[in-house]
């Protein structure tokens, strides 16, 4: 049977940390699209894709989110104690013929939570569910080698630079 994790078959819909509550992107909530056009300023999406840029309206935003949603999953990640959403989590899958999957991870964090140890909690509860689920073997990033913020997060948190392509460094986390 293949590892249902992606899709409406989630083997989570949520998860939680001290500081953080990260759900489920809820497309048709027009709270969300507002938050997701503010998130993806020049600064918060510079080292990322040139289709991640750019997006400066309501119907772009819903356009872009909608493509990444094709892509995989993605998640709002919000403050527990205010419930300001404050960045975007997205998760692919690869699986092999043997069943054992390899996810695929990317983060975007509002430019007013850098270096303040959001990205850091982020990625360590992440790690703590993707443990639990069984076939998940490693964990991948890649990040701009110009995104120092990042590479101290996957690195904190046990990630090892596993390859270089083009401009992107990928780091790997295995379990």
């Amino acid at each position: 049977m293949a590892l249902e994790f992606f899709g409406e078959n989630a083997l989570f819909e949520h998860i939680s940390s001290d500081r953080l509550d990260i759900r489920r992107i809820d497309i048709y909530d027009s709270k969300v699209i507002d938050g997701v056009l503010e998130l993806l300023s020049v600064n918060v999406t510079m080292h990322l894709p040139y289709d991640w840029q750019d997006i400066d309206d309501i119907y772009k935003a819903k356009s872009w989110l909608e493509k990444r949603l094709v892509e995989g999953d993605v998640f709002s990640i919000y403050l527990t104690h205010s419930g300001e959403l404050i960045g975007l989590l997205f998760l692919y899958k690869f699986e092999n013929k043997s069943e054992e999957c390899q996810v695929r991870v990317g983060y975007l964090i509002s430019e007013n939570y850098w270096g303040k140890g959001v990205g850091s909690e982020l990625i360590c509860s992440l790690l703590y569910e993707l443990s639990k689920i069984h076939g998940v073997v490693s964990v991948v990033g890649g990040v701009s080698p110009d995104n120092i913020g990042s590479i101290k997060v996957l690195t904190k948190n046990g990630f090892q630079l596993m390859e270089r392509v083009n401009d992107t460094e990928f780091y790997q986390y295995k379990f």
